[in-house]
């Protein structure tokens, strides 16, 4: 049974490769030439849209840094923009409904208080690590303050607040 390309990603990561390009050198290297071109033309409709949602998500992230730095601009301009609205998707702001803003509300309230809570944690551990004298977390004999389950989810998963909105 032959291996996927993600299979073999997989080995590399797992034999210590932490560098994507030279992942991808090895493999271009080691693989036969059919094989990698039969593997990436599996991922074309994936490596398309992901490529797609880059450039997507950049002309919106861009579009509203005006807004998110309070830099003034006319309602005409504003209103062409889009932004992401929780439980719907991509819609420009003239088309935003009450109830979409009110989802932003929350949205914004709800991640604000993670980010709240994540901050009082690393404080709680700063604290601990001060009275033991270490200098890593990983040297610190007590236990570990505990982290509600939004801030667990926030480091486990390694999400940040610019990819969620």
């Amino acid at each position: 049974m032959s291996s996927t390309l993600d299979e073999v990603i997989r080995q590399l990561i797992n034999l210590g490769e932490k560098d994507p390009l030279v992942i991808a050198r090895k493999i271009e290297e080691r693989e036969d030439e059919k094989w990698l071109r039969d593997e990436l033309y599996a991922l074309r409709e994936d490596t398309i849209s992901e490529m797609a949602r880059g450039r997507l998500n950049g002309a919106r992230h861009s579009a509203m840094k005006a807004l998110r730095k309070g830099q003034p601009q006319t309602k005409a301009e504003l209103l062409i923009k889009g932004e992401w609205v929780p439980n719907f998707g991509w819609k420009k702001l003239a088309d935003w409904t009450a109830a979409d803003l009110r989802a932003r509300e929350n949205y914004y309230l709800k991640i604000s208080g993670t980010a709240h809570k994540l901050a009082t944690w690393c404080h709680e551990c700063v604290v601990l690590m001060e009275v033991e004298g270490v200098k890593t977390l990983g040297k610190l004999k007590a236990e570990l303050p505990e982290l509600a389950k939004n801030g667990r989810d926030i480091l486990e998963n390694d999400t940040s607040i610019e990819d969620a909105a």
